[in-house]
This record gives structure tokens, C-alpha cells and sequence, in this order.
């Protein structure tokens, strides 16, 4: 076959099911299920008997009772598939010790195969880890083996034919070697976690975490500079990290007895804080992120931290904690379904229901955290669960940023600052841009700002300094790759010139009729593009009545304003038939101006206290 079985869950009859690999299920056949996936109110599990015949099969096609599925994963990212992309299943085959990749679509089906490990001989079966970024699959084996027998962090490319890759990398320890992290997890949508692993000198590192700061995490670099891949180690030396995932803007990073929040990304410093009280609820196994929280499972209960912030016991109820009462806690793992807002544990029973110790490692019971109402229920399933996952539908993936950032351009170049514009690659509303900049000539990226429309000012540059701009989106936490400007994009202005003001246009602020006299009276109000506030600068207006009114030797000064307010309100009573012409000038504190520039329209002629051009 090829398409993954699948039962409803929670579920129902009796009866024991065929030594094949199950079809559809009928009732009375649910006591025992083979490897069958089951899928409910979102969860899709894989029992882990490895007799499941056809389930998943190898790239020749042919069944084989050794497959087992061992990680499920949403992916939305088509490429060179045949149908829309739902998901990525990972299986393990022990006759050919093999781990297979397969791209579903959103039925289950199988759209392609391929090799992810070739060799995997280990103790420990492998459980996968991983995730969609940039429009790839990073993944890696989550196991308890030793490092140096781990196979490392791959990445499934699935343009065109598709294309599986482990590469190599120069950690600036011992040459270019894989990396062989525990696990792996995403950071801001643009950085890859992982930990567990220093280098092949010394591979075994449990407490350190690495990072590819300011490159593709395909092509992690030497850490020779605070702008490479680099490793930081997290608490306790001997204490290993267990698990990671995201809090908001934060990444939790969760050990045995202590938790720590990760901030910080490529455009700033990062730095790590312990969030945890000495002996809390703190064993961070079955770790998930819920967008702006992370949920976990401690040694006390279900445990949530919301950006970053310090661990807190969720309340469960009295059935809830009985449940909770007979089951290893420790040995959790988690899914995700944003589609019904659910977190789903997997759990092995410590006690049987007259209080007996069990010894069995296999997990076979389900704990389900319903967020949006703070609500739990609690389910055994017919046998063990070897594998628990969600595959993407609705709401499961949201959309990252489409397109590519064009037309990055700089205005208002002055000795200090610039704005800065460019078109959007993805118009959708709730798209933002992360901004940097950097001395051309330098390798240090500064962040800017995040604005949330194509344009954005900065401020306190260096004057006669060139500089490079790039530029991100960013949609749904996820990131685009940055698009550069060209090299510089600009110069600033040396210290002491003044930029000229641009845009400046004249537009009717108000008109009243004075009954007394008889008479019109208009007021005029003149924009410009405004700059970002510099106390050494101002703006300078004047206007020009009547006849030679566009020699600007003949204008009078009106006002000196804040250039950054962007405009001014002549507050001149201007009669019916007068003719005005306006004009705005910079000018520093040692005096010097820059060219004036006459406003648009001009000249304005007051009829009926209204100005018209």
C-alpha cells in the first residue's frame, strides 16, 4: 500500500485485528491494533508493535512487516510533489535499518520516498524531530544514544525531484563534521537550535546549545567572529538540555530541574535567563509551543510559561489528578493541534489500577489539554503508542511571507540619518519587515526597526559613512531570507551640510468670513516629508504676497518648527485675490541652509478665503 492507515479516535468496539497491516477499521476490531495510525480530535498516533506490514513502505515498493512509523510532522510546502503537501512521516525499517522520509499529501497518501538515514543500528529506536523553515524540513534523531552515534541534523529539499542532505560543517573544532544534535528547534522563525553536541572533539555536550546566527542554517560557518554559528553552554554543566521550543518571541530552553528563557536573534545579542524556581515543576519533557506559550510536562503536572515568563502549574481537576497519579510523567511526548487548540501527552502508566508497579516502557495512555477552554480529558488507547503527530490542515500551518522584497531606495540623506522605502514582496495586512543596516565595508548587521509598512526612518548614523541596507518579512512568526541593497545603498552627508527637504506641498487648512469687514479670510497648511527629530536642525518657512512673490530673495520667514512634525499652519489672514507663494528651507545651529525649495502647488490665490492654484 501506499498511504498510511488510519482509525478514529478516541476508540471503539473489541476484538483483536489481523496480523496484516489494518484496513478499514470495523467495529469489534479495535482491542489490538497493529501499527495502525489513529486519528481523532488532534492526534494521529502509531502503535509500535514493528509488525505493520504495508503501512509505509521501502522506495522499492514492496510491503514489509518491519516498518514502524516514528515521527509525523505537518509540512505544507509542495514542491516537486505530485499533489499539495500535508505532512512529513518518518519510518523505521529493522530489517534494512533504514529511516524513510515520506511526503504525504492531505488524504494521507504517500507521495514520495526517500532515504533520510541509511544506516541506524542503534540501542535506542529512533524518535524524529522536526520542522518546516524556509521552505525545507530540518530534522534530526531524538534519542538517548551517544552523540558520536548519532547521524545528524538533515535537510529534505523538496524542489523538483527532491533531495535529502546531512551536510558537514566547520565548527571550528575538529574540520567539517555532521552535526549531531539531540534535537533541533526553531528560534524567531529564522535560527536553528540544537543541542546536546559541541563538536567531534568533544561531541558529547548536554548542556550546550548551538546556534547559525546570521546564516541559512543549511551553511553553518567557523565561530570565529560574534556573527558565526556559535555554541553557549545553559545552566548547570552536567545537567543536559531535554527540550526546547518556542514562547512568543522567547525559545524555552527545559532540563531536568532547570528552565531558561533564550532572547535575542541575529540582529541583536542573545542572552539566556533562568525562569525556573529550585526544585518547581521543572522536567520539561513533551515540550510544545502554543504561539505566545510553551507547554510542557514536569514532575508535578502539566506545566505552561507565557513569553518567557516563570513556569505555572496548569489546573487540572480531581479525575484529571488521579489520572495523572499512575503515570510516568517523565516519560511524556507532545503534539500541537492549533486546528482544535489542543495539546496531546503520551504518556506510559507507572501503576496498573490496583496501585501495582508496571514495568513496561511502552506508552498507552493519552492526556488532552484543550487551551482555549482550560479543559482536560484523559484516554487509554487498545495498545501501545509508539509515535504521536499531526499532519497540516486548517489553521495547523499558518502562511509565512510570499514574494521578495524589491526596490530598496534611500530620501532624505542628511549627516545623521536617511529614510528608507522599498515594495513588499507580500501585501497581506499582517505582514512586518525587520530592518538592519551596517557600515559597508563591516560584517555587523544592526537592527533598524520592525516596521509594518515599506518604509522606515533611521537615525544616528555617522555622517560621510556609507551604508548597506537588507531587509526581512515577516508573516505568522515566520521569516523570510533578507534581500540586500546594494553596496552602500547610501552616504551620508558630512557633518555641518543639511539636507534639502523634499515633498513639500501646500494644502487648504481653513477659511472663516469675517462679518464686521466683509471679508475672506484663508489659512494654508504646508506638509513636507517629515524627518525624524534632530535638535540641531529646523525647519524654516517663509511666503511671498503678491506680485515677484516667486523670487524667493523677496520671501519673509514665517516660522522655525521640528522638521519631524511634517507641517506648519500659516496662520496669515489671507484675503480674496491674494497670491502666495510658499517656500521651506533646513537650517542648522551654525547657520547653514540648505537650497530652498518652493512649495506645490504655487502660487495659491485666495478666492473666497480658499486657496486655488
Amino acid at each position: 500500500m501506499n498511504r498510511l492507515q488510519v482509525a478514529t479516535f478516541p476508540p471503539i468496539g473489541r476484538g483483536e485485528q489481523t496480523a496484516a497491516a489494518p484496513g478499514a477499521f470495523q467495529p469489534g476490531e479495535m482491542q489490538r491494533i497493529r501499527n495502525g495510525l489513529l486519528e481523532g480530535p488532534g492526534t494521529i498516533l502509531q502503535q509500535s508493535d514493528f509488525l505493520l506490514a504495508d503501512t509505509c513502505m521501502n522506495l522499492e515498493g514492496t510491503p514489509t512487516e518491519a516498518h514502524a512509523v516514528c515521527g509525523i510532522f505537518p509540512f505544507q510546502v509542495q514542491g516537486g510533489a505530485a499533489s499539495p503537501s500535508a505532512g512529513i512521516v518518518f519510518s523505521f525499517d529493522t530489517v534494512t535499518n533504514k529511516v524513510y522520509l515520506h511526503q504525504l499529501d492531505e488524504s494521507n497518501v504517500i507521495l514520495r520516498t526517500f532515504v533520510a538515514y541509511s544506516t541506524y543500528s542503534e540501542t535506542e529506536p529512533p524518535f524524529m524531530t522536526g520542522f518546516e523553515m524556509f521552505n525545507k524540513f530540518y530534522f534530526c534523531d531524538y534519542t538517548f544514544n551517544d552523540a558520536s552515534v548519532r547521524k545528524g541534523m538533515g535537510v529534505f529539499d523538496p524542489t523538483g525531484a527532491g533531495s535529502i542532505s546531512v551536510p558537514t560543517h566547520d565548527l571550528g573544532g575538529a574540520g567539517a563534521a555532521t552535526l549531531r544534535f539531540k534535537g533541533i528547534s526553531k528560534h524567531r522563525g529564522g535560527t536553528i537550535l540544537g543541542w546536546g553536541y559541541d563538536d567531534d572533539s568533544v561531541p558529547e555536550a548536554p548542556a550546550i546549545i548551538r546556534m547559525s546566527k546570521y546564516t541559512t542554517p543549511d551553511t553553518w560557518i567557523p565561530d570565529t567572529t560574534e556573527i558565526s554559528a556559535f555554541r553557549v553552554p545553559v545552566g548547570t554543566i552536567g545537567v543536559g538540555i531535554i527540550s526546547c521550543t518556542m514562547s512568543g518571541q522567547y525559545s524555552i530552553i527545559g532540563k531536568q530541574s532547570e528552565v531558561f528563557a533564550l532572547d535575542g536573534d541575529f540582529s541583536s545579542q542573545f542572552y539566556i535567563r533562568q525562569i525556573s524556581d529550585a526544585h518547581g515543576p521543572v522536567s520539561v519533557v513533551g515540550m510544545v509551543s502554543i504561539g505566545p506559550a510553551a507547554a510542557w510536562m514536569s514532575e508535578t503536572g502539566p506545566v505552561v510559561s507565557s513569553q518567557g515568563g516563570q513556569p505555572k502549574l496548569i489546573g487540572t481537576d480531581k479525575v484529571t489528578r488521579r489520572f495523572l497519579n499512575y503515570l510516568d510523567l517523565n516519560s511524556s511526548w507532545a503534539v500541537h493541534d492549533s486546528t482544535r487548540q489542543r495539546v496531546v501527552w503520551a504518556m506510559r502508566r507507572n501503576l496498573d489500577d490496583d496501585g501495582n508497579q508496571l514495568t513496561a516502557v511502552d506508552k498507552t495512555e493519552l492526556l488532552i489539554w484543550d487551551y482555549a477552554r482550560n479543559a482536560f480529558t484523559v484516554s487509554g488507547t487498545p495498545k501501545t503508542i509508539f509515535c504521536v503527530g499531526v499532519t497540516r490542515g486548517p489553521g495547523i500551518d499558518l502562511a509565512g511571507p510570499s514574494g521578495v522584497v524589491s526596490s530598496i531606495a534611500a530620501a532624505n540623506i542628511r549627516s545623521n540619518g536617511a529614510k528608507i522605502t522599498w515594495t513588499a514582496g507580500d501585501t497581506t495586512p499582517d505582514v512586518t519587515f525587520i530592518v538592519q543596516y551596517r557600515e559597508d565595508g563591516t560584517l555587523t548587521w544592526l537592527e533598524m526597526g520592525t516596521p509594518g509598512t515599506p518604509e522606515l526612518t533611521v537615525t544616528n548614523l555617522l555622517p560621510s559613512t556609507g551604508y548597506d541596507i537588507r531587509i526581512a518579512q515577516v508573516r505568522n512568526s515566520q521569516q523570510s531570507a533578507f534581500v540586500e541593497s546594494a553596496s552602500p545603498l547610501f552616504t551620508t552627508t558630512s557633518e555641518g551640510t543639511v539636507a534639502t527637504p523634499t515633498t513639500v506641498t501646500v494644502d487648504e487648512w481653513s477659511s472663516y468670513w469675517d462679518q464686521l469687514k466683509n471679508i475672506h479670510y484663508g489659512f494654508a497648511e504646508i506638509h513636507w516629508d517629515p524627518y525624524q527629530a534632530d535638535p540641531t536642525v529646523k525647519m524654516v518657512l517663509y511666503n511671498s504676497v503678491g506680485a515677484g512673490g516667486s523670487d524667493f530673495a523677496l520671501a519673509r520667514e514665517i516660522s522655525r518648527v521640528d522638521p519631524a512634525l511634517g507641517r506648519y499652519a500659516d496662520n496669515d489672514d489671507h484675503a480674496r485675490g491674494d497670491q502666495v507663494w510658499y517656500w521651506a528651507q533646513m537650517e542648522n545651529e551654525a547657520g547653514t541652509t540648505s537650497t530652498e525649495v518652493l512649495a506645490t502647488p504655487n502660487p495659491l490665490t485666495f478666492v473666497a478665503g480658499i486657496p486655488i492654484a
